[in-house]
């Protein structure tokens, strides 16, 4: 915006900056009315920086969906969760078996002093999972579906001990 004042020696009328102030012919690029011809070359300049924006702005945005699209199909989630003994507390270095749905990529781990397991770094997919523990299985969890940067919790819990008779 501009405000326009008389000056003492010309009479002519000059166009300040509400901004700063200044007399907007110290500032030819603002004051569009003054040189025709540079105006035209600046607003053309700035339609095509304007546009030159845009289209960076645009490329990087496509980039970040494509790379996006691309970690999800890639990424990779966790499988955790507790082993319980009958009673339903945590079981201490039970072992963990996981695979693929179609038993593929097995894998096996122990479970920490509060009866916790985790597989880290599996692909986005679909797995079974099973405990063992002083001679007893629990039984196949199948299909449980684990997803990119999530973390998909099981609970096994284990069946009573087989009492073996005389």
């Amino acid at each position: 915006m501009t405000a326009r004042i008389g000056t003492p020696k010309t009479g002519r009328s000059l166009r300040l900056s509400f901004g700063t102030g200044v007399p907007l012919r110290i500032h030819p690029g603002f004051d569009f009315h003054a040189h025709p011809r540079r105006a035209h070359k600046i607003v053309e300049g700035f339609a095509r920086g304007c546009f030159m924006r845009r289209s960076v702005y645009v490329l990087l945005a496509v980039a970040a969906l494509a790379y996006a699209a691309a970690a999800d199909i890639k990424g990779m989630g966790t499988l955790a969760g507790t082993v319980v003994g009958t009673s339903g507390k945590p079981v201490a270095d039970a072992r963990v078996t996981s695979q693929g749905a179609d038993g593929t990529r097995p894998q096996s781990t122990t479970t920490n002093a509060q009866g916790r397991f985790f597989f880290s770094e599996l692909k986005n997919g679909y797995y079974d999972v099973r405990a063992y523990h002083s001679g007893a299985w629990t039984d196949w969890k199948h299909n449980i579906e684990v997803k990119t940067g999530k973390q998909t919790e099981v609970k096994l819990q284990l069946p009573a001990p087989v009492k073996k008779s005389k």
